[in-house]
C-alpha cells in the first residue's frame, strides 16, 4: 500500500473533491453527451415515423442505412434513454 499522498487545493469552479477531471472537461463531456443523445432522439423518432406509416423493418433498414439490430432496438423502446437501460 502507498503511504505518499497528494495535496490539491479545491478551487471554486475549476476542480472538485475527489475528481479526476476539471469541471471544463465535465462540462465539456456533458455537452456531448447531450448532443449525441439528441442524435439519437432524432433517429428514433425516424425510425418510429416510418414504422407507423407502414413500412417494415426492412425497408426501414435500408432506408436509413442502419443495422437490423439497430432498427429492431429502436422499434422496441419509446424514449432515447431506454436504449442505454442495463449498460
Amino acid at each position: 500500500m502507498c503511504t505518499r499522498r497528494t495535496f490539491v487545493e479545491q478551487i471554486s469552479g475549476l476542480t472538485r473533491r475527489y475528481g479526476h477531471r476539471t469541471e471544463r472537461l465535465h462540462s465539456t463531456l456533458a455537452a456531448v453527451g447531450l448532443a449525441l443523445a439528441g442524435q439519437a432522439d432524432a433517429r428514433l423518432a425516424a425510425v418510429h415515423a416510418l414504422l407507423k406509416a407502414g413500412h417494415s423493418r426492412r425497408s426501414v433498414q435500408q432506408q436509413l442505412g442502419m443495422s437490423w439490430r439497430t432498427v429492431k432496438q429502436f422499434a422496441d423502446v419509446a424514449t432515447p434513454e431506454e436504449l442505454f437501460t442495463g449498460q
